[in-house]
């Protein structure tokens, strides 16, 4: 059955497209189904910075989409951001300031499945004035690192400051098969990893299963089998910094899940609330060990 756009999502596509033709073409695709980008459009959802976001998201028709204060690129069939993505991350860059920290050298990220590389972009755009910073992205999709490094380039960051590069963190020998300029120890870990289980995939709307990447949505049979390899590669002896920060986002129901993993690699964790009531993010720091 054709889906119908609202009035409002109508005004913001005609507001997106540079020609009548190309409004035309907005319309048709999106009475096939095709979902709307995010970003103008007034919808229920959430919204923040003066701007206001539909909460469902995939291929995007006008190929960007605002994430904080940037304009990113995006494409097939590299997942697209998502508000409850955007939220967490701006949480971070506030929680954390290079400046504060005291650091002798660069700050050092590394974003595990990087995507358009929103997360550690925001994380550099906010920081980079108050100290320095270099941040990593690691996809297994070699789209996505040409996208992230895209996406750096446009928001002004140089490799030195900003760069993907193609890996795959499930693999026991990372990141030793990386780069010799990406090493640990690492200050800030980030993912968004997949985490929809596979039972849950199967039921997803065919707006979401018909235009994001399979691979970057689900996360095996139970939607834990990254968190569990994040939390193996996190407790390796030197690989995170003393008072070293890992964030990562979590699935609606998964926070107990996820805490249990962490906790038994050694970190203790808090959870954080999304703008819409939903237990989002999962905050983790190594037990600190008296005597």
């Amino acid at each position: 059955m054709p889906v119908r756009p609202s009035l409002q999502e109508i005004r913001w596509l005609s507001s997106a497209a540079k020609s009548p033709a190309q409004f035309r073409s907005f319309l048709r695709r999106s009475f096939r189904g095709e979902p709307l980008a995010v970003g103008l459009s007034v919808s229920s959802g959430f919204v923040h910075s003066g701007l206001i976001y539909i909460h469902t998201s995939t291929v995007v028709l006008t190929g960007s989409q605002p994430f904080h204060e940037l304009h990113l690129r995006v494409h097939q069939p590299v997942l697209i951001p998502r508000p409850e993505t955007e939220e967490w991350a701006i949480r971070l860059s506030e929680l954390l300031v290079p400046s504060k920290l005291a650091l002798s050298r660069p700050l050092s990220i590394l974003d595990l499945g990087t995507g358009t590389g929103c997360i550690p972009l925001l994380l550099c755009h906010v920081w980079r004035p108050k100290g320095q910073v270099r941040a990593h992205g690691i996809d297994i999709n070699p789209a996505a690192v040409e996208l992230a490094n895209e996406n750096g380039a446009a928001c002004g960051l140089s490799p030195d400051t900003f760069k993907a590069v193609q890996g795959n963190f499930l693999a026991p020998n990372f990141p030793g098969n990386l780069p010799e300029n990406i090493a640990p120890p690492f200050d800030i870990v980030t993912s968004n990893p997949p985490y929809i289980p596979l039972d849950e995939y199967r039921e997803l709307p065919a707006s979401v299963a018909r235009y994001e990447d399979r691979g970057a949505l689900l996360g095996g049979p139970t939607g834990l089998e990254f968190y569990r390899a994040i939390a193996r590669l996190t407790a390796k002896k030197g690989f995170l910094s003393p008072g070293a920060v890992v964030a990562l986002e979590i699935g609606y129901n998964q926070a107990d899940a996820v805490r249990n993993i962490m906790h038994a690699s050694g970190f203790n964790t808090q959870v954080w609330v999304d703008a819409w009531g939903k237990e989002r993010t999962i905050i983790a720091r190594r037990f600190v060990r008296v005597g």
